[in-house]
């Protein structure tokens, strides 16, 4: 039988908790993460060693998402892509991250057809495009969607 070791307890340091879809190994070795419910009630991106170093990447205020409910995929850029949710609006974000934490917000989901909550982790194909599933659509039944990210996409603190 192997031995569990806690790498990091998210209840220390106020940094929230829930993680949520996994890690993703980066291209550098490090492990890229999301929880649901960070320090101020939103969701938070970190990236965390393997002796257990953790370090925020970005903590979400609301206006550029929400809650992380899936986790991130390494686009073949070196970024992290991800999705955001809010119960309260009902409505979700894509976002592009890099592993310094510049954030880029890809697309806001403004509901009908759409779609409104992403559902799931992205991922990405080889045509450059992200990917994923979301709540809505005209039926209200969901969506397939695709995103073209170009490859050398600026990223912009917001």
């Amino acid at each position: 039988m192997g031995t569990l070791t806690t790498l990091y307890s998210f209840s220390d340091a106020g940094r929230g908790g829930c993680p949520r879809g996994g890690l993703v190994k980066g291209n550098d070795g490090t492990l890229y993460g999301t929880v649901s419910i960070g320090k101020n009630g939103h969701g938070m991106v970190f990236k965390i060693t393997s002796g257990g170093t953790l370090t925020v990447l970005h903590q979400f205020s609301g206006d550029e998402g929400d809650f992380l409910f899936d986790g991130l995929v390494q686009g073949s850029d070196g970024c992290f892509y991800g999705t955001t949710a809010s119960l309260k609006t009902r409505l979700g974000t894509l976002f592009k991250i890099s592993s310094t934490g510049a954030l880029t917000t890809l697309h806001r989901f403004i509901g009908g057809a759409d779609g409104s909550i992403p559902q799931g982790t992205l991922v990405q194909g080889n045509d450059g495009y992200l990917y994923g599933t979301a709540d809505g659509g005209t039926n209200d039944a969901g969506i397939v969607f695709k995103l073209f990210v170009p490859p050398n996409s600026p990223l912009k603190h917001h």
